[in-house]
């Protein structure tokens, strides 16, 4: 009867671990390469999962020439109770991740936030169908809300 305890106690906790872990499952639409292209600019986004609490990826933009013209590192990760969307910017905020938490996540939607940022507030993805994603950035910039938009489709 001791051992009860104990064995119902890491039952537990691995259904909750479990349970947090397939967090990043819903957005297994979003795995793969994205590509947009608009006005002799490419804007290519390329997810991968590492594991089931981790996602990495990488966007960035291409002139007709080839030359990258933006580039960002980007993360998925699970971390306690949240998921977190972690871009990377060379040249900005003195090269560290800035951190957007889950607001909404869904076998269609996802949307990250974070309030405090200057620009983005909000990303967003939205799956319209298994080979077409439309994503968005916005937030507030000089006094107005400003968003850039973003119809990927997979390739």
């Amino acid at each position: 009867m001791k051992y009860i305890l104990p064995v119902l106690t890491m039952v537990c906790l691995g259904i909750t671990s479990y349970a947090q872990a397939n967090k990043l499952d819903k957005l297994k639409w979003l795995q793969g390469q994205w590509v947009m292209n608009t006005g002799g600019l490419q804007f290519v986004e390329q997810w991968t999962a590492v594991d089931n609490m981790l996602w990495i990826g990488i966007g960035y933009g291409l002139n007709k020439k080839g030359d990258t013209t933006f580039k960002e590192d980007l993360q998925i990760a699970l971390q306690g109770d949240t998921v977190w969307y972690l871009p990377t910017i060379a040249n900005q905020n003195e090269g560290k991740e800035v951190r957007f938490a889950a607001i909404e996540l869904s076998e269609k939607k996802a949307v990250f936030e974070n309030k405090q940022h200057d620009f983005p507030q909000r990303i967003v993805y939205n799956k319209t169908s298994d080979s077409t994603v439309y994503a968005y950035v916005e937030g507030m910039q000089k006094g107005k809300i400003q968003k850039e938009e973003f119809h990927f489709k997979r390739k």
